[in-house]
């Protein structure tokens, strides 16, 4: 399925696609030897080694995890963001991240490096306020999203892996965690060992358009499809899941499109198992244009969007748990979001 190397300096055409984040994993390797020994942001640092098929990567974190930050939680959530979108996590905090949602839960946000001095001085305040950040010195952009995702993965395995399941989000997704723990408790998720839930993408097509943001060459990815996977703003797994997929790292060939490697390929060589739960993964659909059409046609209907009255289970709680926005759409306002997820309704006959 992969060369072991793409042989992108071969391949003009996919020249173009990789040449910037190969430039970026040399400007980034050449930082970490430089400063091998220095501190992240001001705290003690741990260095994390992610070795894949055809590169190996090392990236610290600054801090050491108590894990008994974790004791008693049923899920750990870990949010992807960027250094600068402080107000961002701010909202976070203040809706679906707020005290009475995480009773049960736990929650950090994986940051990359910071590039100013007043940026390294906030982040030390806002650890120091919250102690939900993690600082890394991975670069904040896209193609390095998929090591601030094995981040997530690396701190649950080796800190906090009596945690049993395991949310990966986004930052601009919006989800209730005391919601996720009562369907955890109340055994919706049965007994997977290796398991992901979320909404599940098939027969997706790599993109072979060298300007694409996506562009993936054919000497890299030979394949016509990809593996079913789960769409990647927001996912369930469960421990052993997050467990055998690193376990698998060294055997995958590095993909930065990370749903696709992470949940798709490794999911597939480990044997995790995939599972569709629509019910409680939903868009956020339901925002009108100035002629009151509705804003995501392609998604908007039953199955995918979230709706004002829901199907609840036997304790009157709303299955739907979590809503992001479709592609190709504009971040959702976060404070609106989280109210109309908050404010579903049951549909009594739909109960069960």
């Amino acid at each position: 399925m992969f060369k072991a190397v793409p042989s992108f300096l071969k391949s003009p055409a996919a020249k173009v696609a990789y040449v910037f984040l190969f430039i970026e994993l040399v400007i980034f390797g050449l930082w970490i030897k430089d400063n091998a020994k220095a501190n992240v942001t001001g705290y003690s640092v741990v260095t994390v080694n992610a070795t894949f098929a055809n590169y190996f990567l090392e990236y610290k974190i600054g801090e050491q995890f108590d894990s008994k930050r974790c004791d008693g939680k049923q899920l750990f959530v870990f949010v992807i963001t960027a250094v600068k979108l402080f107000d961002q996590r701010d909202l976070i905090r203040k809706t679906w991240a707020n005290k009475k949602h995480l009773q049960d839960a736990f929650i950090v946000f994986i940051v990359g490096q910071p590039k100013s001095r007043l940026h390294e001085e906030l982040l030390l305040k806002e650890k120091e306020l919250y102690s939900d950040v993690v600082v890394t010195n991975i670069p904040d952009s896209y193609n390095f999203t998929a090591f601030k995702v094995h981040a997530g993965y690396y701190i649950h395995n080796t800190y906090c892996a009596h945690v049993p399941f395991i949310l990966r989000a986004d930052d601009d997704i919006v989800t209730l965690p005391d919601r996720f723990v009562h369907f955890i408790k109340t055994g919706y998720f049965g007994n997977e060992d290796k398991a992901i839930f979320g909404i599940l993408l098939r027969n997706t097509q790599p993109v072979r358009d060298p300007n694409h943001k996506w562009y993936i060459p054919m000497d890299y990815y030979n394949q016509s499809t990809f593996p079913t996977y789960v769409n990647g703003p927001a996912y369930l797994m469960t421990g052993k899941s997050v467990e055998a997929i690193l376990e698998k790292t060294k055997e995958t060939t590095f993909f930065w499109i990370e749903d696709v490697m992470f949940t798709g390929l490794m999911a597939e060589k480990t044997q995790v198992k995939l599972i569709e739960t629509l019910e409680l993964f939903k868009f956020h659909c339901n925002k009108r244009d100035a002629n009151g059409v509705a804003a995501f046609n392609s998604w908007d209907h039953v199955g995918y969007c979230m709706r004002e009255v829901g199907s609840c289970d036997k304790a009157g709680i709303p299955y739907v748990t979590l809503i992001s926005h479709a592609p190709a759409f504009q971040r959702p306002d976060i404070e609106l979001a989280y109210s109309d997820l908050v404010k579903v309704r049951c549909n009594e006959s739909s109960a069960k």
